[in-house]
């Protein structure tokens, strides 16, 4: 990827849009435990770190929580 998509995917209207979606989504915790609400806590601090991160290539994604869903 260049550096200036880069710069735009992680441009803060990009994650503030990112986040809003997270939210209006009412989404649960993940399977690191965290709420939306601790989340936004801190939200300048874990969007500054996840860009950070992104940016170094030590981000890692972790697993996805299954939810099974009744028929």
């Amino acid at each position: 990827m260049n550096t200036a998509t880069l710069d735009n995917v992680l441009a803060d209207s990009n994650l503030f849009d990112a986040w809003a979606k997270v939210r209006g989504n009412k989404g649960c915790a993940g399977v690191d435990g965290q709420t939306l609400e601790e989340f936004a806590r801190d939200l300048m601090a874990n969007l500054d770190l996840l860009r950070m991160e992104v940016r170094s290539g030590s981000y890692r994604s972790l697993p996805l929580l299954r939810v099974y869903i009744d028929k």
